[in-house]
This record gives structure tokens, C-alpha cells and sequence, in this order.
């Protein structure tokens, strides 16, 4: 037989189902569904956006053949040849070949070749194999027009004129300025392309009183 009071003392149990705590259970899972799809959807566009980088731009690697190219190219110095100065001042020619009459022709190959002349005349030393060429210090004009004469006739670079200087007169002409002690090596020679030899015609005479 059952006690009347206990059962009307006793609160009648719910389901699982209707229960309140369920529902909240499950509306917090949806939320957090949501937040983690939107995050994943996220990421995908990023990725999609960078090329999959996902980080820092990509790099451009140098181009190997134009840093090769760069290392490797010398440059090469350019030169300039001086400039010729043919006037200015005189040259005179003087015979120390012992062959006579070259001293004339030469002073006539000069002048066609566009320089300032003056009497030819004779020297007053040795007999020379190799022409000289000298110039007067104490003239401006000297050296430059010397030294163009000197690349022209293929000789060695000119010096300053000797004291005494070595000629008819120990004196050059007036306004001239370059000696060409012509020497056996040139004598009938042409000025242009001359070669530069001890062979010459050989002399009639060979003294210092030879015929300019």
C-alpha cells in the first residue's frame, strides 16, 4: 500500500528533450560552426589573392646573363694621337749626309707637306747615319712643330737644339726654330714613308762642305 504523502511531495522529472540547457547547447555550437567557416573562407581567398604565397611578395632573381655580361665587358682606353702642327716657325734642313744636294730636295718634300721652311743649308759635324731633329727651346712654337716633323719623317722625338749649334754660321735662319740634321738614313728619300735605314747613296765626298 503506498504512502499518499510521498507522492504529493515529489516534483515530476522532464525529458532530455524539452530540457532548456539542450537548446542552448546547440545554438553555441552553430555559432561557433559559423566563426570557424568564415575563418576557413577567409584564409582560401587570401591564398587566392597572393598565388598561394600567403607571405611576402615573391622575389625577381637577377638575370644571370646581364650580370655575366656586366662583369665581363672591359673597357678599352681610347687614344688620341696628338695634334700636327706644321707652322708656326721655320725648319731649316742641313746636309750632315756627305750625298749632296739632299738637303734641297728634303727642304722641297717638307714645304709640300705643309710646313714652314727655310734655307737649306750644311752641317758643320760628323757625318751622320741617323737624321736628327732639334728644336729651339727658348721658341714656343719649336717643339710641337719639331715633334710633328719627328712622327712624320719616323724618327726619334726631337731634343733642344745644341749650342754651337751645328751649321753653316753656328746660327738658324730668322724665324726658324727646327733643325733636321739629315742624315744618311733619309737622303733622297721621300718624307712620307721613308724607312728608317743606314742605307743611302753613297757619297762622292764625304765631308762637311758638301753641297746642302
Amino acid at each position: 500500500m503506498t504512502n499518499a504523502g510521498d507522492q504529493t511531495g515529489r516534483t515530476p522529472r522532464q525529458t532530455t528533450g524539452g530540457s532548456p540547457a539542450a537548446s542552448t547547447i546547440m545554438i553555441v555550437v552553430t555559432v561557433i560552426a559559423v566563426v570557424v567557416g568564415f575563418f576557413i573562407l577567409k584564409s582560401i581567398r587570401d591564398d587566392g589573392g597572393t598565388g598561394g604565397g600567403g607571405g611576402a611578395p615573391a622575389t625577381v632573381a637577377p638575370d644571370a646573363s646581364s650580370t655575366t655580361l656586366s662583369t665581363a665587358t672591359t673597357l678599352t682606353p681610347v687614344t688620341t694621337a696628338p695634334a700636327d702642327v706644321k707652322t708656326g716657325t721655320k725648319v731649316v734642313v742641313a746636309n750632315a749626309s756627305g750625298v749632296g744636294g739632299v738637303a734641297g730636295k728634303m727642304t722641297d718634300e717638307i714645304k709640300a707637306a705643309g710646313f714652314d721652311t727655310g734655307k737649306a743649308t750644311n752641317s758643320t759635324g760628323p757625318k751622320l747615319s741617323t737624321s736628327v731633329i732639334y728644336y729651339d727651346s727658348t721658341n714656343p712654337a719649336a717643339q710641337p712643330v719639331a715633334e710633328t716633323l719627328a712622327r712624320t719623317m719616323g724618327l726619334a722625338a726631337p731634343q733642344p737644339v745644341p749650342t754651337p749649334i751645328p751649321v753653316t754660321g753656328a746660327k738658324l735662319e730668322d724665324g726658324s726654330g727646327v733643325l733636321l740634321m739629315l742624315g744618311t738614313d733619309k737622303a733622297n728619300k721621300p718624307l712620307a714613308g721613308a724607312p728608317s735605314s743606314s742605307t743611302a747613296t753613297t757619297a762622292a765626298a764625304a765631308t762637311t762642305t758638301t753641297k746642302a
